[in-house]
């Protein structure tokens, strides 16, 4: 058996270098089965007295049961103030090693991932610049950053008529593509 690093909180519960989460059932390590989340992250469920008491996601509880240091000044996943540290997986995001993970200020979190959706764009991943496809609604999407905000200017059936729109919103705001 891999060995169990029991988290500091909530001892019923622990994980293995290789990312998996477990929990006691009968004095019996089993491990847990993670729900992957609408962004591609991995969570799972606390259970006390057979209520759900926390949702974590599973490289925060590793990043937890493997005390990876921090600075004692700032706190951890203060994301929505923008304030203090995340826990950033340097490579896939479903990867949860505790070598996967690192701490890293919410900015530059949040520049990271720009740069990341940047490259992909530049790489062919999405062929049509402000044109996404949204998987929920099965259409195209029309989103374009105007003044450092992210308008969005509405779904299309096909990819032409997601291109038609974009080209009217580029002259309507005077945006020209390098």
């Amino acid at each position: 058996m891999k060995e169990i690093k029991i988290h500091c909180k909530f001892t019923d519960y622990g994980c293995d270098a290789e990312g998996n989460v477990y929990s006691v059932k009968s004095g019996k390590w089993k491990r847990l089965k993670p729900c992957k989340t609408k962004d591609g992250y991995l969570q799972f469920q606390i259970c006390e007295n057979g209520k759900v008491v926390r949702q974590p996601y599973v490289h925060q509880f590793i990043f937890e049961c493997f005390n990876i240091e921090k600075p004692e000044d700032l706190p951890v996943y203060s994301t929505k103030t923008g304030n203090g540290l995340t826990i950033d997986h340097i490579e896939d995001k479903t990867d949860n090693r505790p070598c996967n993970l690192r701490l890293m200020t919410h900015a530059e979190n949040v520049s990271r991932n720009i740069n990341r959706r940047k490259n992909s764009e530049n790489k062919g991943n999405n062929k049509h610049k402000h044109i996404y496809w949204h998987k929920r609604d099965n259409k195209f999407k029309l989103q374009i950053s105007i003044d450092g905000k992210f308008k969005h200017f509405g779904y299309f059936k096909s990819i032409e008529e997601a291109l038609e729109e974009r080209e009217k919103i580029y002259k309507k705001y005077n945006i020209h593509l390098t």
